[in-house]
């Protein structure tokens, strides 16, 4: 697997406003698509089926973000994705967004609870889902420039 995960996303017009640059609000749709896809690759595990194998789910409780320089219709953005906290019922994730030309456009992070859905209460992460996250959060750490 290689660290951290990135989630390539070409950017289009529906994704801009009047000025010509990317709305601020889809830079959280980003977020969520590059987390959703980081599940899917990372974990093996897509939010569809963890809502409806596991009765699990995964609600945002906290985003955040920071604009750098623009992103404009045409774009390619890299979003990496590492994983900055794993606690007992919840997962932190922060996100990078980089031009094409190595420029950062953007960085934030998306904090999620792991809940029961039939319950809609915070629960601890199943342990196997735990041990992936966590060998991919060491991971990140160790391939971090010093």
């Amino acid at each position: 697997m290689t660290v951290p995960f990135v989630y390539q996303r070409q950017i289009h017009w529906g994704d801009t406003d009047a000025a010509g640059i990317v709305y601020t609000g889809q830079f959280l749709d980003f977020m969520l698509e590059a987390v959703e896809c980081w599940w899917r690759e990372v974990v093996g595990l897509d939010w569809y089926t963890m809502n409806t194998k596991h009765r699990m789910g995964s609600p945002m409780v906290s985003t955040q973000m920071d604009f750098v320089a623009p992103v404009y219709d045409g774009d390619k953005i890299d979003l990496a994705v590492i994983v900055e906290h794993l606690g007992g019922a919840s997962i932190k994730h922060a996100i990078t967004g980089t031009g094409q030309d190595g420029v950062k456009r953007f960085e934030g992070s998306l904090t999620a609870a792991i809940v029961n859905t039939e319950i809609m209460k915070a629960v601890r992460m199943p342990e196997d889902w735990r041990k992936i996250i966590s060998d991919y959060q060491t991971a990140c750490e160790k391939a971090a420039p010093k």
